[in-house]
């Protein structure tokens, strides 16, 4: 037996398994990778257009948020601003209102003075021209005799009762009792003669 080592390595044209003769293929792959170099050389240009592509609606998506936060911003400033403007003219109109509330109750008191004044000066003079008649009246006689006053019968009554009543008896109470009877037939006593000499 022959060792491998000792097989004659043949010689001539190579054949395929049918026998036929077999092509190199060399230019063949040759061919092949020249291609693919040109597809992948493609493919990296579409795909740095491609990214050039996302990247410009990228930017074009970042100027737009700028722009409409711009506007935003804007708005705001502005109806912040009407806000402000509005706060200043309520508070414009409300001391407005102030001011003429105050001027209103200004002239209402003046006008509520002159009147109490006008009254007080029309009170004056019937009370000074009662008072007159009443000085007439007993400087010619008439008087006591002439004229009887209920009110001053009553006066009279209740003084005499309260310098009784303060004799005998020290009690407070009866004394601020008696003070008020005075007072309001002091008052009744007015009022009879201002109804009197009406």
């Amino acid at each position: 037996m022959k060792d491998d080592k000792d097989k004659a390595i043949p010689s001539g044209l190579a054949i395929d398994a049918r026998g036929g003769p077999t092509v190199d293929p060399t230019a063949n792959v040759i061919a092949l990778v020249s291609a693919e170099k040109e597809r992948s050389d493609d493919l990296r240009e579409w795909e740095i257009k491609y990214f050039d592509s996302v990247t410009g609606h990228l930017k074009e998506i970042a100027t737009l948020r700028a722009e409409h936060a711009k506007e935003l911003r804007s708005n705001d400033i502005a109806m912040q601003a009407n806000i402000r403007q509005v706060d200043i003219t309520n508070q414009n109109g409300a001391a407005q209102q102030i001011q003429t509330a105050i001027q209103t109750l200004a002239k209402t008191n003046e006008d509520t003075r002159r009147t109490l004044a006008d009254a007080m000066a029309v009170r004056d003079t019937r009370y000074d021209e009662r008072l007159r008649i009443l000085e007439s009246g007993a400087s010619v006689g008439k008087g006591k005799e002439q004229v009887s006053d209920p009110a001053l019968e009553k006066l009279t009554e209740v003084v005499s009762t309260l310098a009784k009543n303060q004799t005998n008896t020290s009690g407070r109470d009866q004394g601020f009792g008696l003070a008020w009877q005075v007072i309001v037939a002091v008052a009744g006593l007015l009022i009879a003669a201002a109804v009197y000499f009406k």
